[in-house]
């Protein structure tokens, strides 16, 4: 979705302004902090209170710590909360500010076959509906759909997008051997289109609907080619 790329890339501006500010005030903090520790060292070598601080390698040792408190803690520091804070916006966040744009979690897919292309041309059919889980990771940049095992199938996706609020899929499908045994392939690549019912939200304001069609790409193993109707139900 285009707002969320926007959202994203809005938040990754100001978390970067907000690293860098963070960023020079961990540096003079811990620079004087620095200065603490140096003199504290210097004294202990002086003293000679532990034997491997000494005058002889008291130097190589503020050295080390000088570097490792006013150089790499504030950039470490500085980049954790860049890019833990960012990754959060990525996954979590940007579902408050949007959550009619939320589809991930657990779907219950029906899907319902209505036509078929074969060498006897296009046929209507009926079908009962055939269910199976859907099961959606999303970010403010990219859609994942889990592999679904269903009672009559195994449904993977290869690729999705979601764009103003459809859906698009393409995936294969594996029939089990019952539904074989009825005509159908042993496996088909299809599209499926979804598109979100928004008069139907939970009460946090994410959808709850999802309507669309699907279409079998076009194979030479003289089976039918399959077209249908998908509803998508949140759990």
């Amino acid at each position: 979705m285009p707002e969320l790329v926007e959202y994203y890339d809005k938040w990754s501006k100001w978390l970067l302004l907000i690293s860098i500010i963070c960023f020079l005030a961990l540096t003079l903090l811990f620079s004087l902090a620095d200065y603490c520790i140096s003199g504290f060292i210097e004294s202990l070598a002086a003293d000679e209170k532990i034997p491997w601080i000494n005058t002889e390698n008291k130097q190589i040792i503020v050295v080390i710590i000088s570097l490792l408190i006013s150089r790499v803690a504030p950039i470490s520091v500085s980049g954790l909360i860049y890019f833990k804070w960012l990754d959060y916006i990525d996954k979590k966040y940007w579902k408050k500010r949007f959550p009619q744009y939320d589809i991930s979690g657990t779907w219950d897919d029906n899907t319902t076959y209505t036509d078929s292309i074969s060498s006897d041309g296009w046929q209507k059919i009926k079908s009962n509906s055939i269910p199976s889980p859907v099961i959606i990771e999303q970010t403010c940049h990219k859609v994942k759909i889990k592999i679904s095992v269903g009672k009559d199938f195994t449904w993977r996706s290869i690729s999705a997008d979601f764009i103003d609020g459809e859906l698009n899929i393409l995936y294969r499908v594996d029939y089990n051997e019952d539904l074989r045994k009825r005509g159908y392939p042993s496996q088909r690549y299809g599209y499926e289109r979804m598109v979100i019912d928004s008069t139907l939200h939970d009460n946090k304001g994410k959808p709850t609907k999802m309507i669309g069609r699907f279409s079998h790409c076009a194979a030479n193993d003289n089976y039918p080619i399959y077209i249908g109707d998908v509803v998508y139900e949140r759990e």
